[in-house]
């Protein structure tokens, strides 16, 4: 029996929990489902309380802070579990995803890929070293910790993560500005990624659920790159769908406009509006127990983009993925000529 692990102290990302649970319970009715809610509305708790399966933990795991919360969840869950699955809020499930988890050996830790479109020091390496730690194995790509699969073998692994969050050096640069963060700190998935290339941990064997295959990282234009997508034509749609770039409910909301202006909103809501993430979340409407008026959000291109995409969940979307590409490569061209004309002149 799989268990699912999720924490979630905003109240603006309440939607996403919602969605998780529902999508949850929709593909894994007999999975274990543990919340962690600090100071969670009544409402909310009666709503939780109508799945079976799901247990809330009114309060943030001991010593978390925010999204740094990950190895603070898992560490007293697998002393009762002998396996959980760390899921972030902002992820649906669109089908059993147990293939991937079972009969796995219990010392491989399960991650997702991260998107190849970030090119923030791509992998395990430069983090292992931003953290002076001995060097044992390179990863070449980056893991998301959107998913987790952890087991009582990973505590000692787990344990360190938990320290190095809890280290005051980053705990203070966690205050900052994201852009002003060294890469091996901008968060808690830097952590790990660097404690897997590290000799201490050479022994944790490491699966990468692969990214336009496994998980889809949702919302932006370049994260489900053109040629996943077109990957994807023949395949089944992954089980995990990943609302990477921007929550919907955030972005199709009143506050959102007056601080980003009409054209940024209306290109980024653009990009929600014909997401898979949002598809599935249409699916789950009647489960959430919420209005969600941002569900109901419609323009006119978006409609025809996801009438272009005649329902595919790699369709939706591609003309604007295949734009944002052909940019980002003009770009790189143009910059090429520049630099190549200054290193003539």
């Amino acid at each position: 029996m799989l268990t699912f692990c999720m924490a979630e102290d905003r109240q603006m990302e309440e939607f996403g929990l919602r969605l998780a649970v529902a999508s949850i319970y929709r593909h894994c009715p007999s999975a274990a489902i543990v919340i962690y809610r600090p100071n969670p509305t009544s409402e909310f708790a009666s709503w939780l309380s109508t799945y079976k399966t799901a247990r809330l933990i009114a309060e943030r795991p001991t010593g978390a802070t925010s999204w740094n919360c990950k190895p603070h969840a898992l560490i007293p869950l697998l002393h009762e579990y002998s396996n959980v699955i760390w899921l972030d809020s902002d992820i649906v499930l669109t089908r059993d995803p147990t293939y991937l988890f079972e009969h796995r050996p219990p010392e491989e830790l399960i991650v997702a890929e991260d998107a190849h479109s970030i090119q923030v020091r791509i992998g395990s390496a430069p983090r292992t070293a931003g953290w002076n730690l001995p060097l044992g194995r390179s990863y070449p790509h980056t893991l998301n910790s959107c998913v987790v699969r952890a087991t009582q073998a990973h505590l000692p692994l787990l344990k360190k993560w938990k320290q190095l969050l809890d280290d005051p050096a980053y705990v203070e640069v966690q205050q900052r500005p994201l852009r002003e963060r060294p890469f091996h700190m901008i968060g808690d998935q830097d952590v790990l990624n660097a404690l897997i290339g590290a000799k201490e941990f050479e022994w944790v064997m490491v699966r990468f659920l692969l990214e336009g295959k496994e998980v889809i990282h949702s919302g932006g234009a370049l994260a489900y790159s053109t040629y996943q997508r077109l990957s994807g034509l023949g395949q089944p749609v992954p089980p995990f769908i990943h609302s990477q770039a921007g929550k919907p409910w955030i972005i199709f909301s009143k506050e959102y406009l007056a601080r980003h202006g009409a054209w940024v909103t209306f290109y980024r809501r653009l990009l929600q509006e014909t997401s898979p993430y949002i598809a599935e979340a249409r699916r789950l409407r009647q489960e959430l127990g919420d209005p969600a008026p941002w569900l109901d959000v419609h323009s006119i291109p978006g409609v025809i983009l996801r009438a272009a995409g005649f329902g595919h969940f790699a369709l939706r979307g591609l003309p604007l993925t295949f734009f944002a590409t052909a940019m980002v490569s003009a770009r790189k061209w143009f910059v090429g000529m520049n630099d190549s004309h200054d290193v003539q002149s």
